[in-house]
């Protein structure tokens, strides 16, 4: 990469991202071309290599979950998880340099070429991280991780091994990751599930019952 303090050179003014008709089915699916965003104050923009799918995707290309009216065109593009590279950086964005591999959990975008992120929500991957499995981590990490570990609902944090958390849904992707932090800190957990088949899932994750 040909690197300067604060942006890569020659970034393009377009870039490919993938379009939805709501309502629409997933052959439907196409690509169009819209604007490379720039990253506002205390963002980091960041050339997308892999995008997590999830049902929230899902639920907006069935028109069950909108965008605000008002949010950037970039944000109305899927996609709330990726990984990629760090190829600018907005005023004030701290913690990133153009070059770093990251990870983040957006709030549109990141189903394109070039997608923009707050910088707390960004994570630098380890050298040992391929870019591939780090756009697996922010959406089931980030959502445990703000609400288990939270002093606002008893932060496991806190004598993890004297505390039990009950999880619903432990075969899932959000509650198979609440298990798997859960145990790591000590913490005896509880899981529900529906099937023997998920049961077992739950137990492989680590859920003590």
């Amino acid at each position: 990469f040909a690197r300067s303090h604060h942006t890569m050179a020659a970034l393009p003014s377009t870039m490919q991202y993938i379009k939805y008709e709501v309502g629409g089915g997933p052959d439907q699916l196409v690509v169009a071309e819209t604007q490379v965003p720039s990253p506002a104050a205390g963002e980091v923009l960041i050339q997308v290599a892999y995008v997590g799918v999830g049902a929230t995707d899902t639920a907006q290309r069935k028109g069950m979950f909108n965008p605000k009216a008002d949010a950037p065109y970039n944000h109305l593009i899927m996609g709330l998880e990726m990984s990629g590279v760090v190829v600018a950086l907005g005023e004030g964005a701290q913690g990133f340099a153009v070059g770093d591999r990251v990870c983040a959990l957006v709030y549109g975008g990141g189903y394109a070429e070039y997608a923009t992120a707050p910088s707390e929500t960004v994570i630098k991957l380890p050298d040992s991280m391929s870019l591939a499995q780090g756009a697996a981590i922010p959406e089931n990490f980030f959502t445990v991780w703000r609400n288990v570990f939270s002093s606002r609902f008893g932060n496991l944090l806190q004598d993890a091994p004297n505390k039990t958390l009950l999880v619903h849904g432990g075969a899932g992707g959000i509650g198979s990751i609440a298990i798997l932090l859960a145990k790591e800190f000590g913490a005896t957990v509880i899981t529900t599930v529906s099937s023997a088949a998920k049961q077992a899932e739950g137990t492989k994750w680590g859920a003590d019952l």
